[in-house]
């Protein structure tokens, strides 16, 4: 899932609002990976399965869900692509890697 937040600053002197936007990702994973990838943080951990985690985001793991956030605009067509190459990466591990979500 990925999505957009846009908001407005309140204008200064001279100048009028203008949009801020923030980008949101989150992963559904299929189980809790092992406690060594949990400490390693989530973009090593992609990295460790032969993805690449999307750049600029803040990520994080919250139980088997991996969430990231940055400023700026949506990039769905790159998120897409990031989120294909997780996909593959992810169906290639054992089921036996998971542990059960929360």
């Amino acid at each position: 899932m990925a999505f957009e937040q846009r908001s407005y600053a309140a204008p200064t002197m001279g100048e009028d609002t203008y949009p801020r936007f923030l980008s949101f990702i989150v992963w559904q994973l299929p189980g809790l990976p092992p406690a060594e990838f949990i400490k390693m943080g989530p973009a090593k951990a992609i990295r460790q399965l032969g993805g690449t985690a999307p750049s600029g985001y803040d990520l994080k793991l919250i139980a088997d869900t991996i969430a990231g956030h940055r400023r700026g605009r949506l990039d769905a067509l790159s998120l897409q692509a990031y989120a294909e190459l997780l996909a593959v990466q992810i169906a290639g591990v054992s089921a036996s890697f998971w542990r059960p979500g929360p």
